[in-house]
């Protein structure tokens, strides 16, 4: 009797922590759905890093390991793209065993889906003149604009970057990421298109070599702070600290960086913005907000994407080199910018940051 009640018992905490694990991704869905910023996205409780040291915390009592991989499949490829991120680094005590099947199903989806968008381009303009005249030649390689960083420059909304008529400087935040950055590399270098990234600290701790290969590669690499915190909410030591981390995991991993930085969330006060002006830093916000953290859906983000780029015609364009919706738009977005005459602009420093803290001009 006694086992029996025993067996009773753990049916009904499984059934339990099998409900609240289902609720909780679905709250994650709905926080997702309806978060008005990227900053109201990953500070909400129900943000996928919060969803999963949940489980870490349910699964240190019991094994629900299969409970969370069963919850994770019954979601379609675009839910499962909202944890797509956190899953692919997963750095948690506790295993999960279908880890590399969730993985392999979501970009089996966003590759068919990048195909499905070129293909039909394709089609959709493969008599046109001006189509077959780009489809010979290479987007780049991206102009050049030189940034002497003296004094900390400020890149504000609406001001272009110094860009002219149809020019776009594309710039990625928040890699690198293990997977999505390379391959966001191999599509930026068949057009020969340099670009300007600003990496996490703690991410470029983890992967020197995927920020190194950026560098190699000719594109520019600044920072994003070491953890990407809203820095106005943190005291003013912490603040410095991340903004200072953040430039010191990139000269650790890969020795030298560009003295370019960006505010998560582009979240700045007046105190904030005189330490990175004091410090000799240029700070970029942007002029385009794809939201790719957003649009889960590559047909619905790409066509949003080039109806902002032709609405403001040119200027510095947000995207996020972590989520993979953005890289499955990614060929035929160059595609379109190159068959409507756009031209790309990559930032570079007059002077780096090397690893003893000196700057040189490389």
């Amino acid at each position: 009797m006694t086992n029996f009640i025993t067996f009773l018992l753990l049916v009904f905490s499984i059934s339990t922590h099998a409900a609240e694990m289902n609720e909780l991704l679905q709250k994650s869905i709905n926080a997702h759905e309806t978060a008005e910023s990227y900053l109201d996205w990953d500070t909400s409780p129900y943000n996928p890093h919060q969803i999963f040291a949940k489980y870490d915390s349910l699964h240190k009592k019991q094994e629900i390991a299969p409970i969370l991989c069963e919850a994770i499949d019954l979601l379609s490829p675009e839910e499962r793209s909202i944890f797509y991120s956190e899953l692919s680094q997963w750095t948690l005590e506790q295993d999960l065993p279908c880890l590399s099947t969730v993985l392999i199903k979501t970009k089996v989806y966003y590759d068919f889906k990048s195909a499905h968008l070129y293909l039909n381009f394709y089609i959709q303009n493969m008599g046109n003149k001006t189509f077959q005249d780009s489809a010979d030649n290479l987007l780049g390689p991206s102009r050049s604009e030189s940034i002497n960083t003296i004094g900390g420059p400020v890149f504000y909304y609406g001001e272009r970057g110094g860009l002219g008529k149809k020019e776009l400087a594309l710039t990625f935040d928040d890699g690198p990421h293990p997977t999505l950055t390379l391959e966001l590399l191999d599509i930026l270098k068949r057009e020969n298109i340099q670009a300007t990234f600003f990496t996490v600290g703690k991410n470029v701790k983890s992967y020197p070599h995927i920020a190194s290969e950026i560098v190699k590669q000719g594109h520019t690499l600044g920072t994003h702070t070491y953890s990407h915190q809203n820095l106005p909410k943190l005291s003013l030591s912490s603040a410095y600290a991340e903004i200072n981390s953040g430039f010191d995991s990139v000269l650790i991993g890969v020795g030298s960086v560009a003295p370019f930085f960006r505010f998560p969330y582009g979240s700045k006060n007046k105190t904030l913005s005189n330490f990175v002006k004091q410090s000799d830093l240029a700070s970029f916000f942007w002029d385009i907000d794809t939201l790719d953290w957003k649009k889960k859906n590559p047909e619905v983000l790409l066509n949003f994407v080039l109806k902002e780029i032709e609405s403001t015609k040119n200027g510095i364009v947000l995207f996020h080199d972590i989520q993979p919706q953005t890289i499955a738009i990614m060929p035929t977005l160059l595609a379109e910018l190159k068959m409507r005459g756009y031209k790309l602009v990559v930032y570079t420093p007059t002077e780096w940051l090397i690893q003893n803290g000196s700057r040189l001009n490389l």
